[in-house]
Parts: structure tokens; C-alpha cells; sequence
């Protein structure tokens, strides 16, 4: 068993001692007196042996959980916002945005023929695949001679004059829309007709027309980015077709909240008048075109040659693509209508999907943990965020820091729950306690039982914590700590083994956690000897004793021990100032060390570090260092 040293006497310990009673009796108080222990090897070259600077320094990662939700209750476009720390330390996060990017589908339930009404309609929308809409609407001519409604859209008639049932009715209009090449339909042999897109993209929601059908329906929303540009589909005429002079006008999103807006008119004869509209002119001479593809390509052209805007048209189909995102004026024909026929997405720019964004097809989806394995994915993939999990998404920064939160949009990602705040520095957050032994857990045959840590609070006055030990699991410390010193096993199971496994003081309890102190397998206590001393207090090194354990080159070599003397800590705030240290009486064992004294006043002074260093023949001797001090106020 290895000799258990405790880190500090309480004071009724303390009371019978001289120090202790010279400093009480000259006005001291909070009288805490150290014994600190390091062990560790000597490298020939003078070797800082004080405890880690993570026993100052750790800092905190963001560590947040998802709890997904299935698909059929999410809603498409809306987004989760997850900012991380780009460097380690950093306070501003860099944010990353993932949206649900899937295909809307609507679940018609239709009437029995005899419950259906002549001429009826109900509208429904599809997305193209470039960012605009084409609107159907499915009409019901029940007794086989009804009259279209001629509502805006494609008309899809729905001859339902031989049917009965309602699952009749449903299979032809599923067989209908069926024959459209960007949508689909299954109605599985009942009356439930469910209309898919093809195409991934939140669309226009379906409603009855003129005439209501009395059919009610479901919608299971599609989704794509919440910042889209706006793009206008437009079928141009021939040139026969067309109108001299006449003009159209579209609008571009300059990237700043504002717009430029544009007409194109249309030069026919190659000399016909510009009609001097509001906005910038396209003039579009179709003097040498014939067809409506001819047509199309001049106005490609002349548009792809903006720097703000592109075009491309398939045949006479002209596709109009803003480069910025963000909602412009509704594209409108100027005075002499065009008659070129026109669909339009208005764009959007969200302020709350601030970023880059990253797309989320859960189209495929069904469970929670299909979609949370997909946006996982998505998640890990982006440098700097560490994503696992399925149904429930654990997410960190890589890097340390105080950030802003994770949110979302709406409510359709699921619970969010923040494990871990990040933070610059540890100070004032909660710590946990672990293990890397079972063994070590709080039981009458375990190892180590309890562990206790001591450090300073908010108010520079001397703490501990007491904690039960509960084996590989992570135990979160009951108080707060703005630095900690040193931490020692407190109670032993029955059979008084020492600790099973690496204990560690973590300042989370996950993965990227900076370990703070350490009691070392087969160890009682943690292994350094710096102590941190809070501002306005003083610090009394009473003695110094340096221990060869080891001597590789027996007698050649002489490990010996010096205090280099103070440093500041960082990532404690404030960096404490108005330390004295005074260091009256230093004795060694096996070695001389020559008394020494040393006051320091003075700004950013936070720890006390210590040396070893080897003369005569170098080699790696194992040593064991002890310091004793009092600090006080």
C-alpha cells in the first residue's frame, strides 16, 4: 500500500502547531497548511516538476443531445442551428445550419361517386426540381358531361361516372396523376390517395378549388433549404407569337436586403420602340428568331450576361435564377403583356439560418433513428463537431469555448438538451469524477471509495469536496471550484487497497474533457506540487525535501531540487495579484540545498513552480519531492 500523505490538516490538526500559531498570533487567518507530493523521473536538465498547467487552464467543450423525432412529424425547411468553437478557447461560434430537405406528400381520402360533387375541384403543387412550382388541379366530372372549372393550372379530369365507391373514385385519380412524370400516387386499394413529388422542396399546400370537393386530406410537408433564391420558370412564344414592344419585369436580390429590378422587352422587328419602363432595360431583339427555343436562347443569353442573375433554358422553357438568396418583388408582365407564361418561387432569407447550410434528405426516412443517423451524419461530417448516435444525437465541439447554444426553428428536430456549457476556462463550472477501474466505486470491498478534492472558491477561500467514487461512471461534483490544487483518496474498502484504476478530475464528462489531476493507479493522491494562491493571500514554504528513490549510476548522480519561482496562470479570471511568498527554511534530503528567501508583490503571479535537476552523471533517477506551506490571508 502506498504511503497515503493527506493534502491538507485541518485546522484542529493545525492548532497545536508553531507556525500555525506564530501566524495566528501575528493576525493571520484562513490558515490552511499544505503537503504536497510529487513523484517523478529526472531528465539531467533542469525539469519543472509542479503540477500540469491543466490543473488551471481546462476548459469546457459544448456537448448538446437531440432527441429526433420520427419523420412523419417533421416539418420540411425547418432547420437546426448548431455553432461550434473554430479554435481552441474561442467565444464565438461558427455556425452551421441543417435543414430537413425531403419531398411533400399529400393523403387525399375521396367519397363515395354518390357523395362527390359535379365540377368540384382541388389544387395541388409540385416542385419542378429548379426551385419553382407547377400547379395541378384534379376536377370531378361525375356524370361524364360536366364542365371543366378552367381554374388556374394544369386541369386533370377525373371522369369518375363509372364508379361507386369511394375506393373507385380514388383509383382514378391515382391512375391520372399516375401519368404525370414529377408526381406519383399509390392509392394501395382503398380510398386513401396519397400524391408524392418526386422532387425534394416545401410546395404551396393543397386546397380545394372554386367548388369544394367535400374530400379532406393529410400533408406531410416537403423541405429544402430555408435561404432559396428566387427563380422564375418561363414557356416564351415564337416570334409570330410575340408582341413588339411588349416587356416583362423581374427582380434580383442584390445580397444586402435589397433588389435590382429588370425588364425585358421585345425588339420583334428589330426596330420596333423601347417602352421605357421602371428598371434597368433588356432589350431582346427576336428579329432573326423563328420558334419559342430560338426565342429563349436570345433571352438566355442576354440575361446570363447579368453578374447578379443567371438563366439556361431545355427548348422554350427559360429558367430565370437569382445568385442571392432572399425574398424580391413578385415578377410581374409590364405595359404590353408578353403573353409568355410564367411560375414562379419567391426566394426567402431566414435570419435564424445564419451560416452554411448543409442538407438533410430524409425522404427515405420512417423512425427517429432513421432520421437522427442521417442528420448525424451530416453533422459529423462538418470539421470541428463531433456527432454519434441514431434516435438521440450526441454533438460537441471539437474545440473549447462559450458558445451560443443549439436551437432550431420549430419543434420538429426533436428535444434539445445542453449536457456540457462550453467555456473558455473551468472556473466556476462543475467538474466530474471518474475512474478507469470498476473497482474503485463506493462499496464496502472497493478500492478507492472517496475521493476529496481541494482548491479555492469564487471568494479565494480554501474548499474541498467530497465525492463517492461509482467506478467508470461519471460523478459530477456537488460544488464549485475556481481552482483546484490537489486531490487525495479519502476512504479505502475493506480490504485497504489503493486506487484500482486512474482516477481522473475531468472538466466534463465526455470524451474531449482536459483531465485536471490525477490519481495514478496504485496511487493515494495526485502527483504535484503547485498550489494556487488567490489573490490578497500569502504563502509560507515552510519545507522542502527531495527524495532519490532510484540511482541508475549509484552514487555518480545527485538529483536535486531548486524553487525557480512564480508564474502566472492563465484562464483564471482575475489573474491574481498582491502575492507574497516568503521561503525561510528549505531542507533536503540526500542532497544540499542552499537556504533561500524570495518575496514577490506583483501582478498575474498565480502558482508556485519547482525544479529538479541532475548533477554528475546523468541518468533517469526516480525521485520523490515534498513541499510543505501554509497560505493565508
Amino acid at each position: 500500500m502506498a504511503t497515503r500523505l493527506r493534502g491538507t490538516f485541518d485546522q484542529i490538526y493545525a492548532s497545536i502547531d508553531s507556525i500555525y500559531r506564530a501566524l495566528k498570533e501575528n493576525g493571520a487567518r484562513n490558515i490552511v497548511k499544505w503537503i504536497l507530493k510529487y513523484k517523478g523521473t529526472s531528465s539531467g536538465s533542469a525539469t519543472e516538476i509542479s503540477a500540469p498547467n491543466a490543473a488551471y487552464d481546462g476548459s469546457v467543450e459544448e456537448v448538446s443531445t437531440v432527441a429526433f423525432l420520427t419523420k412523419a412529424n417533421s416539418v420540411g425547411s425547418e432547420y437546426l442551428k448548431i455553432p461550434f468553437s473554430a479554435v481552441a478557447g474561442g467565444s464565438t461560434g461558427t455556425e452551421h445550419y441543417f435543414y430537413y430537405d425531403t419531398n411533400e406528400i399529400t393523403t387525399v381520402t375521396c367519397l363515395a361517386k354518390a357523395s362527390c360533387v359535379a365540377s368540384s375541384s382541388f389544387h395541388f403543387w409540385v416542385d419542378n426540381g429548379a426551385g419553382a412550382q407547377t400547379e395541378y388541379y384534379v376536377w370531378l366530372d361525375v356524370s361524364g358531361s360536366d364542365s371543366d372549372p378552367a381554374e388556374s393550372g394544369t386541369a386533370i379530369e377525373a371522369d369518375i361516372s363509372a364508379s361507386t365507391t369511394a375506393i373507385d373514385v380514388a383509383e382514378v385519380i391515382d391512375g391520372l396523376i399516375n401519368a404525370k412524370s414529377d408526381v406519383s400516387c399509390d392509392n394501395g386499394g382503398t380510398a386513401n390517395l396519397p400524391i408524392i413529388n418526386a422532387n425534394n422542396g416545401n410546395v404551396t399546400n393543397i386546397s380545394d378549388g372554386d367548388i369544394a370537393t367535400g374530400f379532406s386530406w393529410t400533408i406531410e410537408s416537403g423541405g429544402d433549404d430555408p435561404n432559396i433564391n428566387q427563380v422564375i420558370a418561363m414557356t416564351c412564344l415564337s416570334k409570330a407569337a410575340s408582341t413588339a414592344s411588349s416587356s416583362f419585369h423581374f427582380f434580383v436580390a442584390d445580397g444586402s436586403g435589397g433588389e435590382t429590378e429588370y425588364y425585358i422587352w421585345i425588339n420583334k422587328g428589330g426596330a420596333d420602340p423601347d417602352p421605357a419602363e421602371s428598371g434597368t432595360a433588356i432589350e431582346c431583339d427576336i428579329s432573326g428568331a423563328t420558334t419559342a427555343t430560338d426565342v429563349a436562347e436570345i433571352i438566355d443569353g442576354l440575361i446570363d450576361a447579368k453578374t447578379d442573375v443567371s438563366a439556361a433554358n431545355v427548348a422554350a422553357l427559360l429558367t430565370i435564377t437569382n445568385d442571392q438568396n432572399g425574398s424580391v418583388t413578385v415578377p410581374a408582365q409590364g405595359g404590353t403583356d408578353t403573353g409568355y407564361l410564367f411560375i414562379f418561387q419567391n426566394g426567402a432569407l431566414v435570419a435564424g439560418a445564419s451560416g452554411t447550410a448543409h442538407s438533410c434528405d430524409i425522404s427515405g426516412a420512417t423512425s427517429a433513428a432513421d432520421v437522427g443517423t442521417i442528420v448525424v451524419a451530416a453533422a459529423d461530417g462538418v470539421a470541428g463537431i463531433s456527432a454519434t448516435g441514431t434516435a438521440t444525437m450526441t454533438v460537441e465541439s471539437d474545440n473549447t469555448g462559450n458558445i451560443d447554444d443549439i436551437t432550431q426553428s420549430g419543434s420538429s428536430f426533436g428535444t434539445i438538451a445542453v449536457v456540457n456549457q462550453g467555456r473558455a476556462s473551468y472556473e466556476g463550472s462543475y467538474l466530474y469524477i471518474v475512474s478507469g477501474s470498476a473497482n474503485d466505486t463506493d462499496s464496502a470491498a472497493g478500492h478507492c471509495r472517496e475521493v476529496t478534492i481541494e482548491g479555492f472558491d469564487s471568494d479565494g477561500i480554501y474548499s474541498k469536496i467530497v465525492v463517492a467514487m461509482a467506478g467508470v461512471t461519471f460523478v459530477k461534483l456537488g460544488g464549485r471550484l475556481v481552482a483546484v490544487s490537489h486531490m487525495y483518496g479519502s476512504k479505502f474498502g475493506s480490504g485497504d487497497n489503493d486506487a484500482a484504476g486512474n482516477i481522473l478530475l475531468t472538466t466534463s464528462n465526455t470524451a474531449n474533457a482536459t483531465t485536471l489531476l490525477t490519481i495514478a493507479a496504485g496511487a493515494t493522491e495526485s502527483n504535484g506540487a503547485t498550489i494556487f494562491v488567490p489573490d490578497g493571500q500569502k504563502c509560507l514554504i515552510t519545507d522542502m525535501k527531495l527524495y532519490n528513490t532510484t540511482n541508475a549510476n549509484t552514487g555518480a548522480t545527485i538529483v536535486i531540487a531548486g524553487l525557480t519561482g512564480f508564474e502566472e496562470v492563465s484562464n483564471i479570471t482575475p489573474d491574481y495579484d498582491d502575492v507574497e511568498i516568503v521561503v525561510f527554511d528549505i531542507v533536503q534530503s540526500r542532497s544540499d540545498v542552499n537556504p533561500s528567501k524570495e518575496v514577490r508583490i506583483g501582478t498575474d503571479v498565480a502558482k508556485i513552480v519547482c525544479t529538479e535537476s541532475e548533477v554528475g552523471i546523468v541518468g533517469n533517477e526516480s525521485f520523490v519531492f515534498v513541499m510543505e506551506l501554509y497560505t493565508f490571508t
